[in-house]
């Protein structure tokens, strides 16, 4: 009995070293993943527009979803507006 709790206990190390290593890895991924994005998105400026509608009655007011994918888009146009104009 006692050599089967014993190498139960070393099983269990195990899976929790295992456990461990995972959780180190996916914080390292995201230090790695973090390094890159953030120098690159410190020129990004997110303008809020003055006045935002939902529009007429009956209409259910605009998530921040809502408000952003319509920023994201308008970024977009523009950006598009500004290449053809390069060329």
């Amino acid at each position: 009995m006692a050599k089967g709790l014993a190498e139960a206990q070393v099983d269990r190390a195990k899976l929790q070293a295992k456990q461990d290593a995972s959780d180190i890895y996916m914080a390292e991924i995201q230090r790695d993943i973090a390094k890159v994005m953030y120098p690159a998105l410190k020129d990004v400026k997110i303008d809020m527009p003055d006045f935002y509608s939902a529009g007429g009655t009956g209409q259910a007011a605009p998530t921040s979803l809502d408000v952003f994918t319509t920023l994201g888009a308008q970024n977009m146009l523009e950006k598009r507006a500004e290449v053809t104009a390069a060329q």
